[in-house]
């Protein structure tokens, strides 16, 4: 059950972020620089529905990293989930400057992701402190108590 709920939320996350491609030759050779391609502004340029649909977006990985490795700790969940944002807004911006995909890439993204990443690691605190939500998680050493 894990392993579905794993690949089910990965390929949700691949069509969220990078669908659907939009190859445009003609403008693969336009004048706009590098620079404008991505949002550099935090906080005030925030669009606030993107920002709760990226928050809900990672909030799973948040979840699911401590429940199924050894990464436990919210430093190390917090540093998984910011390498998966940053990842995710280069591949859309080789997106939008190679394929003229409809992305952008947007620091605003990246605190909402791992904004959602500590959400979802709040959430796992909770199964976990709780021996009958203990019990769902997949390893069973879960079910010992917080420290």
């Amino acid at each position: 059950m894990w392993r579905v709920l794993v690949i089910a939320y990965l390929t949700a996350l691949v069509a969220l972020t990078f669908f659907p491609f939009q190859v445009k030759i003609d403008e693969l050779t336009g004048s706009s620089t590098w620079w404008n391609s991505i949002n550099w502004e935090p906080i005030v340029t925030i669009d606030p529905i993107g920002f709760a649909e990226n928050v809900l977006l990672t909030a799973p990985l948040g979840f699911l990293v401590p429940a199924l490795t050894k990464r436990r700790t919210l430093r190390a969940v917090l540093l998984v989930g910011l390498v998966v944002s940053v990842s995710i807004e280069v591949l859309q911006y080789a997106d939008v400057r190679l394929l003229s995909g409809g992305r952008l890439a947007d620091v605003n993204d990246v605190i909402a992701n791992v904004l959602g990443v500590a959400i979802g690691y709040a959430v796992y605190r909770v199964f976990r402190s709780s021996e009958p939500l203990a019990r769902l998680l997949p390893n069973s050493e879960h079910v010992a108590t917080v420290r």
